[in-house]
């Protein structure tokens, strides 16, 4: 089980490989450089205080993460999971309309609760 924690746009700048530092090459270069909706929940269970994410690109475009360490930065986000590292900037080009498109979605979708900022 797991609790909402925040939400936020913006995009992913890099999904690299924890050990060799190396960015993947495989599914996860679909998102890389990608502007959308980032969603944080903290797991209660499985993995007390930890984060993970699902991020939203377009119509349907999903993007789930295993839990990890969430290190909010300003502008930049990181979360480390055990085998891989994403940076996230919250600075994005999203107009109000792609926003409201994006939350609806998620809200839909039962991934968020639809009466979050």
């Amino acid at each position: 089980m797991a609790r909402f924690k925040d939400y936020f746009f913006g995009k992913l700048i890099s999904a690299v490989d924890c050990y060799d530092k190396q960015p993947y090459r495989d599914w996860r270069t679909d998102f890389v450089g990608k502007e959308g909706l980032i969603i944080l929940y903290e797991s209660e269970h499985k993995a007390p205080g930890k984060v993970f994410f699902h991020m939203l690109v377009g119509v349907g475009g999903w993007m789930h993460c295993t839990v990890g360490d969430w290190e909010p930065g300003g502008e930049k986000d990181t979360i480390i999971t055990r085998n891989s590292i994403y940076t996230f900037s919250r600075q994005h080009n999203l107009n109000k309309e792609e926003k409201r498109i994006l939350l609806e979605q998620a809200a839909a979708s039962g991934r968020m609760p639809g009466d979050n900022k």
